[in-house]
């Protein structure tokens, strides 16, 4: 499957309007994106939790909707996601042929660190109960975080 993500912006405000390159937020309502954007965050900033739970999948085999909450934790690097980016971001699922929860789970984990430059991230997405079994997975890139 080709990668369809764009490269990040540069996070620069040059035209004073506090916006810092980002091209989403204040904008109204818009189509899903693959673009998870981000703005910089002081040093002193060491741990940053979003969670949802409105996040949807198909299953790859059955096409059926697969609901999950999502927690994405992580350690940022100088620069903070926007998180109606980041929603954007997450609705593209929605659309997609299908993806089983844990790549999924690996997937978001590994583009949360591209587009953030983050020193570690944890996401956990625990899908909705299907079939009576109940499905929590986690992925980590870098260093795992204390709770």
């Amino acid at each position: 499957m080709p990668d369809t993500h764009d490269e990040q912006p540069e996070n620069h405000d040059e035209d004073g309007d506090g916006r810092d390159g980002l091209t989403v937020l204040g904008r109204g309502p818009m189509v899903p994106q693959h673009r998870i954007e981000c703005f910089p965050v002081a040093a002193e900033v060491v741990r940053i939790e979003l969670s949802t739970d409105e996040l949807i999948c198909r299953c790859p085999v059955t096409g059926q909707t697969d609901l999950y909450r999502a927690s994405i934790v992580y350690r940022p690097a100088g620069r903070a996601i926007e998180t109606k980016s980041l929603k954007l971001y997450l609705a593209t699922f929605q659309g997609h042929a299908g993806m089983f929860a844990e790549h999924l789970t690996d997937r978001i984990a590994g583009d949360v660190i591209e587009a953030s430059g983050a020193e570690a991230v944890e996401v956990t997405l625990v899908q909705h109960v299907r079939g009576g079994i109940a499905t929590t997975v986690t992925a980590v890139r870098g260093q795992p975080l204390s709770r």
